[in-house]
């Protein structure tokens, strides 16, 4: 069982993978959240020209799964993250990955079609503000779609007490219809996996998808 001390030092990884230990974190994520991320991608259902956005890849590992015509960037919080995808990626054509803020998206308004990002809505230090710019990078009617872990599975994980926000799936669709999105379908299930304290756990995920406004 781990201390409070790993506890805290674990979800701080976990949100921002920094220092020697920071590829092994993101390998760990990679394979811990291989199935929430395999359906976020299928529930955008990227396409040849597409002009993807993800906020928060990690390692991205998962890339490979889409369409090579398809132009992809990813955004994350953490150099080392960065440093690594750039370096796994470089030879991947329409690819690039930049470091970003958590707070704002450097990116033009409409720049994107599609947006998607798993496990980071729990660190939106501004969560209204934050929709707010994903819906602004957006093409009008453009998706997006959020991976995370509800509320409901979230209290009973050790690590989350620190430093994560829990959702329910009611909260999360009302948080981005206050941006102007439109809830478009919200599918959550349960998988067994490995956790990151070690230890085996059934966890809910959800996948909720949603429209920009088209007006």
């Amino acid at each position: 069982m781990l201390s409070e001390t790993q506890l805290k030092e674990l979800a701080a990884q976990l949100q921002k993978p920094n220092g020697e230990n920071a590829i092994e974190v993101a390998n760990g994520m990679q394979a811990t959240n291989a199935n929430i991320i395999a359906r976020a991608i299928a529930a955008i259902n990227p396409q040849p020209g597409d002009q993807i956005l993800e906020i928060g890849p990690g390692n991205a590992g998962h890339i490979t799964t889409l369409p090579q015509t398809a132009h992809y960037t990813g955004l994350d919080i953490s150099p080392e993250m960065v440093a690594l995808a750039q370096q796994t990626f470089s030879s991947r054509p329409n690819t690039v990955f930049e470091l970003g803020n958590g707070t704002t998206l450097p990116f033009a308004n409409g720049a994107f079609d599609k947006v998607f990002s798993v496990n980071t809505l729990y660190f939106w230090k501004d969560p209204a503000a934050y929709a707010t710019e994903i819906a602004r990078t957006l093409k009008p009617g453009g998706l997006l779609c959020l991976g995370f872990i509800p509320q409901s599975t979230m209290q009973h994980i050790p690590f989350a007490k620190y430093g994560f926000t829990h959702y329910s799936q009611e909260q999360a669709a009302k948080l981005l219809e206050s941006a102007s999105f439109r809830t478009e379908a919200i599918d959550t299930t349960t998988e067994t996996i490995m956790g990151n304290a070690g230890k085996e756990i059934t966890r809910e995920i959800t996948i909720l998808t949603a429209k920009s406004d088209s007006r």
